[in-house]
């Protein structure tokens, strides 16, 4: 059985396609790029949003909250447009 799914598990890894590409302006980007850019975007309202709330201070260490954050908004938006 554990076979199986370690024979399936490849399968899928290996062989689940190419990333869509989204056409911008004539030009076609992966659908990742668009969603990195999309994440950074979220990370910095997230900020601000903070900023104006008063609760940077409970981000203890920012040098791996922000990061963390914007690789969280990052594959939600992934996830999101790219079912």
């Amino acid at each position: 059985m554990l076979n199986l799914v370690f024979r399936m598990g490849f399968l899928l890894f290996f062989f689940s396609g190419c990333s869509p590409m989204l056409e911008i302006g004539g030009a076609y980007f992966p659908g990742w790029l668009v969603s990195a850019i999309i994440g950074l975007f979220a990370v910095a309202g997230f900020r601000a949003a903070l900023l104006s709330c008063g609760l940077e201070d409970a981000l203890e260490p920012r040098v791996f909250a922000y990061p963390a954050w914007a690789v969280a908004f990052t594959l939600l938006s992934y996830l999101i447009l790219f079912p």
